[in-house]
């Protein structure tokens, strides 16, 4: 295994959750906070998934492990979220409810997230940490023959942890 990373609803089969996003500047206009697809990532997950950073930095695990409010965006959410702006070190939160701003720190490529014959990507945005039951994403030339040695290691580390729905990207895809 090269790498292992998480995220709460995986691309091409989860889909990814919505929320209002804003902006101290759309705040500031009373326009409506766009919709952004969201969902938490972790470990290297956009390593894990050849997801290219773009600028900024990945999440480290000091991110997840301070609960800092630290943010990743796609391209499409900074053009939609920043237009004619620098993202990086710039603010965002849910624009329902949401009284924490999270500083954004890197910018990744865009994902398709439910569809590969969407002609535009959908803007997203990565919160760093994880779900009661994350997808967990692993990159190994062997990707298609590791499922029973993945499932014994789970056995033998957290019995009780389900583990199911497994499958390559390149079979999810094909899909």
């Amino acid at each position: 295994v090269e790498s292992v990373g998480f995220i709460t609803t995986l691309p091409l089969d989860e889909g990814a959750g919505t929320a209002n996003i804003t902006t101290p500047k759309i705040d500031a206009s009373g326009a409506e906070a766009p919709v952004v697809r969201n969902a938490a990532a972790g470990g290297a997950y956009f390593q894990t998934m050849g997801i290219r950073l773009v600028r900024g930095r990945y999440f480290e695990r000091i991110d997840e492990e301070r609960g800092l409010t630290n943010v990743i965006i796609s391209e499409a959410a900074a053009r939609v979220l920043f237009p004619g702006e620098e993202p990086l070190g710039q603010k965002v939160r849910p624009a329902a409810g949401g009284q924490t701003w999270f500083t954004i720190i890197g910018v990744v490529e865009d994902v398709k997230v439910d569809d590969l014959r969407r002609e535009s990507p959908e803007p997203m945005v990565y919160l760093p940490g994880v779900s009661t039951s994350p997808a967990y994403v692993l990159k190994s030339a062997r990707a298609d023959q590791l499922a029973p040695e993945v499932r014994a290691i789970i056995r033998e580390v957290a019995p009780e942890s389900p583990m199911y729905r497994i499958f390559t990207m390149q079979n999810l895809a094909a899909r």
